[in-house]
This record gives C-alpha cells, sequence and structure tokens, in this order.
C-alpha cells in the first residue's frame, strides 16, 4: 500500500516537474525576440499624416514583441498628439499591428472679421488666416460668433452641430459641389452650389434622403435649366428635389 502512494506521490512530482518545464518554455518562447514581433503596422483613416509619422508618435518599431505593447498607452499617446483627434490600435496576430486614426483636419471655413477660421469637426479653431484660398474647404455661415482663439470651440455649439450634420452626411461627390452651408435658421438650411445654386434643405431630419434627391437632380437641371440656374432655386426640403425657376 505505501509503495503504491509513494509511486503516485512521484508521479505527481515529475508531473509537476513537467509542467514546470513547459510553462518555463513559454515564457521563455513569449520573451524570444522574434516569436510574435510586429513584422507589419497597418495605418488606416489618414489623409495629412504619412504612415512613419504615425509610427514615430505611437513609439512602435519593427521587431517588438506584439504581446508587450501597451495598447492602451499607445493610444493615449497618438491621441495627446494635437494633429489627432481619436486613435484605435489593436493587435493582428500573428505580426500585424493595426492604428486606425480620426485626424484632427479641418472639415469648414467660418467667416470671422475680415479673417478665416479653420475649424475641425468638433468645432473647435485650429487657424485663423486672411487667405480662404489656402483653406479650400466648405463655408460655413449663420454661426453666432464671438471672439474665439486657435483651440477653442465655437461659441455656436448649436448652429455647429446642424452645420457637422450637414457636412458628415453629405456624400463625397456632393461635397466638392457646395461652396457654403447657411445655418442661420435650423429649420430653414440653405446650400449654396459653386454653379451658384441657392438649394433649400429644410431642417436635419433625413439628409440621407435629401441628398440622394439632390445628387439625382443637380445635373439634370445643369442640363436642362442652365440658362435659369442663377435665378432659380433647387428645393429638397420634402425629400423630393423640386427646381424653382426665379422671376
Amino acid at each position: 500500500m505505501k509503495e503504491a502512494v509513494s509511486m503516485v506521490a512521484k508521479k505527481r512530482v515529475k508531473l509537476a516537474f513537467l509542467l514546470l518545464l513547459l510553462l518555463l518554455f513559454c515564457w521563455q518562447l513569449v520573451q524570444a525576440p522574434w516569436f510574435l514581433a510586429v513584422r507589419e503596422v497597418e495605418v488606416r483613416n489618414i489623409s495629412t499624416l504619412s504612415p512613419w509619422e504615425v509610427e514615430q508618435i505611437a513609439g512602435v518599431y519593427r521587431g517588438m514583441s506584439l504581446l508587450k505593447i501597451d495598447v492602451r498607452q499607445m493610444r493615449l499617446r497618438l491621441e495627446a498628439d494635437e494633429r489627432i483627434l481619436q486613435a484605435e490600435v489593436r493587435r493582428r496576430l500573428p505580426d500585424t499591428l493595426v492604428i486606425a486614426l480620426q485626424e484632427n483636419v479641418g472639415v469648414a471655413a467660418v467667416p470671422y472679421f475680415s479673417s478665416w477660421l479653420e475649424v475641425n469637426q468638433e468645432g473647435r479653431v485650429l487657424s485663423v488666416t486672411n487667405q480662404f484660398s489656402s483653406l479650400n474647404l466648405p463655408i460655413i455661415t449663420g454661426l453666432k460668433m464671438s471672439v474665439v482663439k486657435v483651440g477653442e470651440a465655437l461659441a455656436d455649439a448649436e448652429g455647429w452641430e446642424i452645420a457637422n450634420a450637414c457636412l458628415m452626411q453629405l456624400p463625397t461627390t456632393l461635397l466638392g459641389q457646395i461652396s457654403e452651408i447657411n445655418v442661420g435658421k435650423p429649420d430653414s438650411i440653405v446650400f449654396y452650389s459653386r454653379d451658384p445654386l441657392r438649394i433649400l434643405i429644410g431642417d436635419t431630419k433625413n439628409l440621407a434622403q435629401k441628398f440622394r434627391a439632390l445628387s439625382g437632380m443637380l445635373d439634370r437641371i445643369r442640363d436642362d435649366q442652365k440658362d435659369e440656374l442663377q435665378n432659380g432655386q433647387l428645393d429638397v426640403s420634402s425629400g423630393r428635389a423640386v427646381f424653382i425657376k426665379g422671376p
């Protein structure tokens, strides 16, 4: 009986020893510089920053252990850069680090006394310039303005929220055709195209439907109503596009 107990005890000791060796091996494997090392850094959603700049800000380099990367600290380091609004960092085994950014870039130009404000998606001022051509962004008018400094948010938060809703939902194909968005009356938003053509949007309800109607009508009226564009206006406030000729 004692011999049987002794044999079981020895087997348990051997098993524990083997398990310890296995754990040590796994630990050494994880610590090895070649194991799950970063071979590729995939940077997404950038337009002004280069992948190399993003890697420098993040502090990532090829060959570092993918498992040892503190993705939270890396995200905070990226978001501390004034050129980046939001960052997402994640691992993709076996050898890739994925970094997705929302850059802090200007989305609109706002008239400011005799100058122009470059404003980002959050409604914060990125720069003040006298040269509108250097911005080449849609103009937002109708906001209640006050003295503001670079880095500060526009005082008219409600007006900017309306303007930003329009900007964010405008398809890229339309965005390049719109020169001005007037939000002076929240329930009577007016766009001006580069033609120029006055476009009645109404409020911010069903913007996607209104923009689809606008996309379908713009090219058509440019062909059919070419001589009437400057005096007429396009009404999509109902969700359907109707061209109204001027006097």
